[in-house]
């Protein structure tokens, strides 16, 4: 049975862009503020046969849960190929791509490429723009600064932590302390002894599966599912090695924080048109002018005649070309005295206007009084893989849309209800959508 009206929108639920929010540090003292519950990793290169061996062990989904309450959180991670970080809240929360710093000891900081948060399942998913070498890793989850992690009421995320005695949920009870998190990469140390060895080199080479009796999870090095010469030659290229000593350089310096994202129209090109990286960045230990800001990439340069950074005044200056029209996305980074980075993005409209997103909604009982919402999401000039759609009324729920604009959520009611389900969008610009309106119940 399918119920849908659609009619005059009623435009009540705002909700500011990610990435957009003022410097200011937003704590709710009433709220129960959200936690991390797990922290995983993992790699794009695994095959499915390792991650399902992985998970039919209780080890982790999608990634190998990195074990706490004891020394084995910091025993050291064998594989060649990390190349994701995965954190799970306890509820669904606003988080992007700048709120996590990874740093080592080896290297002052290590860059992401990627960046996806799903808020059905409460997890977000950091890809690095290469495997994790052997370091000793230090995660700086943001609950201050600039834009930290909160709950979709503002509350912002209670991370402390005690590295190799803590459990699962994070924090002591109160919003606003950062989630610190060590781990160790040594690749090809099969059994964490912190030393790759003879014995690593004799346990890499066995040829068993994900369906051998005794097969070793950490013996396979690729996370291929099969434990064969290629594994052996990633111990061989690494034997004798150790981890370096002393500590990350994030467990004693906090990395520069961000807003995130920007968005800026401009249209007269006489006009130089400046963002406040002031206002952008923040960092604990250092104040504005004494962080290093660059501009990393631009991605359409031919609509300026001119772009530079101010360092005096922390001003990215922009000046438009003549008789020009179309979006650029700028990121720059700060960097501080320790060489830990953290970025910004603005988005640059030149002479042309952003398009509003549109969305459709359905819902269909697929089951007595069990239904299915769906509906997409369209925007002609943006993408939409990253944004939500944000359910009210009956519901109060934030729903993943994937890269074709296709949203659903199943809703399961403890008893039978009517009554509007609400929905809207908002796209990478911050702009909303009008709404569209489902009825459910029987008639």
């Amino acid at each position: 049975m399918l119920f849908r009206r659609s009619g005059a929108a009623r435009r009540t639920w705002t909700r500011s862009l990610r990435g957009l929010e003022t410097l200011e540090e937003r704590v709710a003292l009433t709220a129960t503020p959200p936690t991390v519950t797990n922290v995983s990793v993992g790699s794009t290169a695994w095959s499915s046969a390792f991650v399902s061996h992985l998970q039919a062990q209780g080890l982790g989904t999608q990634g190998f849960s990195i074990p706490v309450g004891s020394t084995a959180q910091t025993t050291t991670l064998p594989w060649n190929n990390l190349n994701q970080i995965r954190i799970t809240f306890s509820e669904d929360v606003n988080v992007d791509i700048y709120d996590l710093c990874l740093s080592g000891k080896i290297n002052a900081n290590y860059s992401f490429s990627d960046f996806d948060y799903t808020p059905e399942t409460h997890e977000a998913v950091w890809t690095l723009a290469s495997a994790l070498p052997r370091d000793r890793y230090w995660i700086d989850l943001d609950a201050g600064g600039a834009n930290p992690v909160t709950d979709l009421e503002g509350t912002a995320l209670d991370g402390e932590w005690a590295n190799n005695t803590g459990t699962y949920a994070s924090g002591n009870g109160e919003a606003g302390g950062d989630f610190e998190f060590a781990f160790n990469v040594l690749v090809g140390d099969t059994n964490g002894s912190g030393q790759v060895l003879a014995g690593d080199w004799i346990a890499a080479n066995n040829g068993k599966s994900t369906t051998s009796p005794g097969y070793n999870y950490r013996q396979d090095l690729n996370g291929s599912g099969v434990i064969n010469s290629t594994d052996l030659a990633i111990v061989t290229a690494n034997l004798n090695r150790t981890l370096p000593s002393g500590n990350p350089v994030g467990a004693s310096n906090d990395a520069p924080t961000s807003n995130g994202r920007s968005y800026l129209a401009i249209s007269d090109s006489s006009l130089n048109y400046a963002v406040s990286l002031w206002d952008a960045f923040a960092d604990a230990e250092s104040s504005d002018s004494q962080l290093v800001y660059s501009l990393l990439s631009n991605s359409n340069s031919s609509l300026f005649d001119s772009v530079s950074i101010k360092s005096s005044t922390g001003q990215l200056i922009l000046n438009s070309a003549a008789n020009v029209s179309g979006r650029a996305e700028l990121t720059i980074s700060a960097t501080d005295s320790q060489g830990l980075v953290t970025s910004f993005n603005t988005t640059v409209d030149v002479s042309r206007t952003n398009i509003i997103p549109t969305l459709t909604m359905t819902v269909t009982e697929s089951s007595s009084n069990v239904w299915t919402i769906e509906g997409w999401v369209n925007d002609s000039d943006d993408e939409v893989q990253d944004t939500f759609v944000q359910l009210t009324g009956l519901i109060t729920q934030r729903v993943s849309v994937d890269a074709t604009g296709y949203f659903v959520f199943v809703y399961r009611p403890s008893s039978t209800v009517s009554g509007f389900i609400w929905g809207s969008t908002i796209d990478l610009q911050g702009i909303e959508s009008e709404e569209d309106w489902v009825e459910i119940g029987w008639n």
